[in-house]
């Protein structure tokens, strides 16, 4: 049959005669011929696929007799673009508050300070504390009834620890916030007897040192420590009081002076003295003074040393003079040491760049107007 019959809609083709059939099955199962690569020396095998086209697989090539795979060509790697960090969120903490947004400016208000007062009996230590703005005693013996002031308690003194404790709590009051500024403790030593008595009496013993070296001495170091703190803590101004005496000391090559030192034991002056902004020796001295005739002559006066030295206890954190000298009371003595105060603020305030003044200074031609 030599034309192709039509089924329907499919194409039959004719059927193959027996010579063709054979043919057609020795060329498909016939091997690869090997042919040679143009200028590669590598024997490849062509094969033929099913649809007739060639195929070329790569073989092993031969140079200087040893064999090698050839290999396909390598596809080089895509170029890759950086990927960007990304940011990090930071992580809130609990203690965020605690740090500081920037530096806290210095408070240089003298009235705003903690200072230790200490000086000769009658020397008028109580009438210069009593000058600071709006001031209330906390006294532990007697001798303020010469002097308009105010006092926690009203009337008496506080005699015991217990006494002391409720002065503090009446402190903390309303009422006492907003009436006073400054919270004068007079004196020191009155108050540390007063908690050895209170440790003795909690502890049932005659005496601290009862209880082995510096146990008893500790807890009553201890129980002053918290009180002094929380004199401080209710954000008053704070001075203490305290009397002096002339102690001997020998320096590291033996060499023996005499210090004026105030008068509580050496466990509550280190912690007195640690806490202090200022340490004020208050005293007297010779003033020469005009005698009307061209001369002069001497006239007692009063003096603040306000920086150490070897001679006396004293000291600040501020540049103030060395001495500060009134004639007059303790009204004017009180006026020429917030002058000095003032104008060390100012240096202070210039050296840091705050830009902030402090209240002009009270000069010295002033001394007559604030003697009156």
């Amino acid at each position: 049959m030599t034309a192709e019959i039509n089924a329907g809609a499919a194409t039959v083709a004719p059927p193959k005669t027996e010579t063709a059939q054979k043919t057609e099955t020795a060329q498909n199962t016939a091997p690869a011929q090997p042919t040679l690569a143009a200028g590669a020396g590598s024997v490849q095998h062509a094969t033929q696929g099913a649809n007739g086209s060639t195929q070329v697989a790569p073989q092993a090539s031969t140079s200087n007799g040893v064999a090698h795979t050839a290999q396909p060509a390598a596809t080089p790697p895509k170029a890759t673009q950086p990927v960007a960090a990304q940011p990090v969120a930071p992580q809130a903490s609990p203690f965020d508050d605690w740090i500081p947004d920037g530096p806290t400016e210095p408070d240089l208000d003298l009235g705003n300070r903690t200072i230790l007062i200490y000086g000769l009996p009658k020397i008028g230590k109580s009438s210069l504390a009593n000058e600071f703005p709006d001031a209330v005693f906390v006294p532990t013996e007697p001798g303020l009834s010469q002097l308009r002031h105010q006092q926690i308690p009203p009337t008496g003194y506080c005699q015991t620890w217990a006494d002391i404790g409720k002065a503090l709590q009446a402190l903390r009051s309303p009422k006492a916030r907003a009436k006073f500024k400054t919270v004068i403790l007079d004196t020191v030593d009155n108050a540390w007897m007063a908690c050895e008595r209170f440790i003795c009496a909690q502890e049932k013993i005659a005496h601290v040192n009862e209880q082995g070296y510096g146990v008893g001495i500790g807890k009553v170091t201890l129980e002053f420590r918290k009180a002094i703190m929380a004199f401080q803590a209710h954000g008053y101004g704070l001075i203490f009081t305290s009397h002096a005496e002339n102690k001997e000391f020998e320096d590291p090559s033996g060499l023996k002076y005499t210090r004026t030192i105030p008068t509580f034991p050496e466990r509550a002056r280190k912690i007195i003295n640690g806490l202090v902004d200022h340490i004020f020796y208050f005293g007297i001295t010779q003033v020469q003074v005009p005698d009307g005739s061209g001369g002069v002559r001497l006239q007692q006066g009063r003096i603040v040393r306000c920086k150490p030295g070897l001679e006396y206890d004293a000291g600040g954190r501020l540049e103030l003079p060395d001495d500060i000298v009134a004639i007059g009371g303790a009204k004017e003595t009180y006026r020429l040491l917030l002058a000095s105060h003032a104008t060390a603020a100012d240096q202070r305030r210039a050296e840091l760049g705050t830009g902030v003044a402090g209240p002009p200074p009270v000069t010295l031609d002033q001394r007559a107007k604030f003697g009156k």
